[in-house]
């Protein structure tokens, strides 16, 4: 990520108005924004962290932030989501945008046995209300609501156990990359 994916949301703010406006979305967001050294001063002043590939890598997983926007390489972004496998990492230039999703039911479902593996007991009707609630809050928000990429693929995994929609990714990313064979 370059951080050219926030310029053209706030093409027509004067450029303190454009950095207002992106620490306002990070403490909204609960994000950090990590900078690569041979990132411009502009980008570095933002940057909660400076520093190398690696380093970033690794500030990303000690932080409490639930959103990591990376300035720098892609494959910055993809360490940094393997070390956080919780958190979301911002790439916007990506060549490939996934775009994964499954119904309410079926993530209420899946929710349900996970707290019941915990030994959480919480009736099934309260986790699927909650998700449906957090579903609409995130897709009618007033900034940036969640929607997908205009280019991403779309993979509703309802249906698909992990390990068929690890082979739907794989697919996906073999699709466009044009590389043969199975993951």
């Amino acid at each position: 990520m370059t951080c050219r994916g926030f310029r053209p949301i706030f093409s027509r703010m004067a450029p303190v108005d454009l950095k207002e406006e992106i620490l306002r979305l990070k403490k909204e967001r609960n994000a950090i924004i990590l900078a690569h050294s041979y990132q411009t001063a502009d980008i570095q002043d933002i940057a909660d962290f400076v520093g190398d590939s690696l380093g970033l890598a690794y500030k990303a997983q000690s932080t409490d932030c639930r959103v990591i926007a990376f300035c720098g390489v892609h494959f910055m972004a993809e360490t940094a989501k393997i070390l956080n496998p919780d958190k979301t990492v911002v790439l916007p230039d990506a060549g490939l945008k996934i775009f994964l999703s499954a119904s309410a039911e079926c993530r209420a479902q899946r929710r349900y046995r996970q707290l019941q593996e915990k030994g959480i007991e919480e009736p099934y009707a309260d986790v699927l209300r909650e998700l449906e609630q957090r579903d609409y809050d995130d897709t009618h928000r007033a900034v940036a609501p969640l929607k997908a990429a205009p280019d991403a693929v779309h993979i509703d995994t309802s249906d698909l156990t992990l390990d068929e929609s690890i082979d739907a990714v794989c697919a996906a990313i073999r699709t466009r990359f044009g590389v043969e064979g199975k993951a």
